[in-house]
């Protein structure tokens, strides 16, 4: 039985992205949130904390990715730095800026979305308190992204409950890509937002902040802009796995979410093996506790590392999305680097961290081992773990990001294709069966075979038929084709739908699973090909011979698809009026449910090239924040959030 790492798991951060932001003169009072009033005259502090009061502190939280939990509150990060950066130097020391450090993962590195902010929400409430004694200090928060969830959760609680401070000591609220925006709470600054986040709107808003907040979202960003009407499945997703941790129907989801792995866990850790190396070579006392974090993080990384390469062999539509990648792409150099960790005993590395960080802990509580008794595991590590620490950097840093997103991206991915084309496909199944039924009757008339007119007329029917059938079966071939069957049905059955629309949806791939769908559309299209063939070569008796054969197996395989074969017992959908299970009642039922009011989780998902996990696991909504001009000025989201919150500080002295 393998031995788990002990020790914290140290999640790696990733560089704000943001860019540089020329900054214009300072705007009029009037902006956004009206004239800022003087402030009123402030009572004494009933405690003063260490470090003193400051005039004003500012709560910035970072993005996914853009900070850590180990990070140094007081170092400005990510797409919001420029904000602070040029705070502190219009208003120097009357600003304390922090930027609370939390994971800020998304189902990278082990932590689920929910899991993550609520450590965020928790490192921002604790960072407020600390200066709750401050009665003379007043508030900006800001968060970006998962930073914006964060912040806007933490100022609707103050703005609803006083808590931890009172709502008339908050300046303003600025949140950018807010997962939770729902054009009801604060103001949306900037063009026209036609959606709401994906995570949906706060019940309770904002309350006595709501005149105080200010968001900025860009409406081509689905973070903080998705359209339920046109979305509902993509929305049910959002706000399914953005739900904290244990939240109702949301944990099976999650965990098949989750990857263990975290970008910056792999670009450190040629470092972190480095680190055990130098210190177990010497025959002098080492610095026992750095050493056993380092090997601790190691472990955990290895054991990351294991785990995804065996998720990728386990699934094909994994393979299938590494392999999309042209030469010279981040997926091909991932791809590569599965390929170096499959020659690799990482399970053995794994342990050898394992025990190398459980002995360098107990040495450091006092324990006295043999002398030199670190020195032959960790020559065994760095034996098995050489081919990673000799890794180019770019390598590394491009597999982790890949790597650590895949199983993320192929789980929504899964769930997003199954939603656009099995509807589709079920909404064509009544077309289907009527075009097979009716070229049975062409290919079973006796006149088929009768040189003259009559079989000419049967010929063109049956090429016209087969090339309906050849369009209405592509959602079937898009879907056979860019699924894995299994996993999507597995998904599926994991989302709360009270409809019964997702497990009719499950049912569904399953008894596409035993069709051999690639063959039935190859069929098809290969009698639409022959017909075509005959009719321009006047060939009418070729034509009609091919027809009469592979035309009657093109019918009875679709009809038995449609309608026979084994089937799956209606007691499994467990929803009213199930019906018959075979493919043609249930997608009747899942097109009637898709168009009800009640069915938010399975609609039409609008194509238009939406690829979901880029919007809960990556950084992509950056440039729109800090190039996209949001109003007449030219003021970007990142300069205009800095004027308007440099008038509110202004207008206090």
């Amino acid at each position: 039985m393998r031995t788990k790492v002990a020790g914290r798991r140290m999640n790696g951060g990733r560089c704000g992205r943001a860019a540089g932001i020329g900054f214009t003169a300072a705007l009029t009072l009037a902006v956004g949130t009206g004239t800022v009033a003087a402030a009123p005259a402030l009572a004494a502090p009933s405690s003063t904390p260490a470090g003193g009061c400051p005039q004003v502190a500012a709560e910035f939280v970072p993005g996914t990715w853009e900070t850590n939990a180990n990070a140094d509150p007081s170092v400005a990060v990510g797409l919001l730095r420029p904000i602070a950066d040029e705070l502190n130097r219009r208003f120097p020391g009357k600003i304390r800026v922090r930027f609370p450090a939390y994971p800020a993962q998304a189902f990278t590195g082990g932590l689920a979305y929910g899991t993550s902010a609520a450590a965020g929400k928790q490192a921002l409430t604790d960072d407020i308190a600390s200066l709750a004694g401050c009665a003379n200090t007043r508030w900006l928060i800001f968060g970006y992204s998962q930073g914006g969830d964060i912040a806007g959760d933490v100022a609707s609680q103050i703005g609803c409950n006083d808590s931890p401070i009172p709502a008339d000591r908050v300046l303003g609220v600025g949140l950018i890509a807010d997962p939770q925006q729902a054009n009801t709470g604060g103001q949306v600054v900037g063009p026209k937002v036609s959606g709401q986040g994906i995570a949906g709107g706060r019940v309770q808003g904002f309350c006595k902040l709501t005149s105080r907040v200010a968001q900025q979202c860009d409406d081509s960003d689905m973070y903080c802009s998705t359209n339920a009407t046109k979305n509902p499945l993509l929305s049910s997703i959002g706000r399914l796995v953005t739900q904290p941790l244990g939240a109702t129907g949301s944990a099976a989801l999650t965990d098949a979410m989750t990857s263990g792995l975290s970008s910056s866990q792999l670009t450190q850790l040629p470092g972190d093996l480095s680190t055990i190396t130098n210190l177990t070579a010497g025959s002098g006392s080492a610095d026992m506790p750095r050493l056993a974090e380092a090997a601790a993080r190691t472990g955990q990384t290895l054991q990351g590392l294991e785990d995804t390469a065996s998720w990728v062999r386990q699934n094909p539509a994994a393979q299938k999305q590494l392999a999309a990648g042209g030469p010279g792409s981040v997926q091909q150099s991932a791809n590569s680097f599965l390929g170096t960790l499959s020659e690799l005993d990482l399970g053995g590395a794994v342990n050898g961290a394992a025990s190398i960080a459980n002995t360098a802990q107990a040495i450091a509580a006092g324990g006295r081992p043999p002398a030199g008794v670190l020195a032959q595991p960790a020559q065994d590590l760095a034996a098995v773990t050489a081919p990673i620490a000799a890794s180019p950097a770019d390598v590394l840093s491009q597999a982790g990001q890949v790597l650590s997103i895949l199983k993320p991206s192929v789980v929504i991915d899964q769930i997003t294709n199954v939603g656009t084309n099995g509807l589709a496909l079920a909404r064509n199944v009544p077309a289907i069966g009527d075009a097979l039924r009716r070229l049975g009757e062409v290919l079973t008339n006796p006149a088929l075979l009768v040189p003259g007119p009559a079989q000419q007329l049967l010929i063109r029917e049956a090429h016209r038929l087969s090339g309906d059938l050849n369009n209405l079966f592509r959602p079937l071939v898009v879907l056979a084709a860019d699924a894995d069957l299994k996993l999507a049905s597995g998904l599926l059955r994991m989302i709360p739908d009270p409809s019964g629309a997702s497990l009719i949806a499950a049912l569904i791939v399953d008894l596409l699973s035993q069709v051999d769908v690639v063959g039935l559309a190859k069929s098809v299209g290969d009698l639409q090909e022959a017909l075509w063939h005959g009719i321009e070569t006047n060939d009418w008796l070729g034509a009609a011979g091919r027809a009469a054969g592979a035309g009657l197996g093109v019918v009875s395989v679709g009809l038995r698809a449609l309608g026979s074969g084994e089937k799956t017992p209606t007691s499994a959908l467990n929803v009213p009026s199930a019906g018959s299970a075979d493919l043609t009642s249930l997608a009747s039922q899942f097109v009637s449910l898709a168009g009800s009011s009640g069915a938010d989780t399975l609609a039409d998902v609008a194509a238009e090239g939406l690829d979901a996990a880029a919007f809960l696991t990556s950084g992509v909504h950056v440039s729109a924040y800090t190039d996209k001009p949001v109003d007449a000025a030219g003021h970007t989201a990142v300069s205009w959030l800095t004027e308007w919150a440099a008038a509110k500080v202004q207008a206090l002295t």
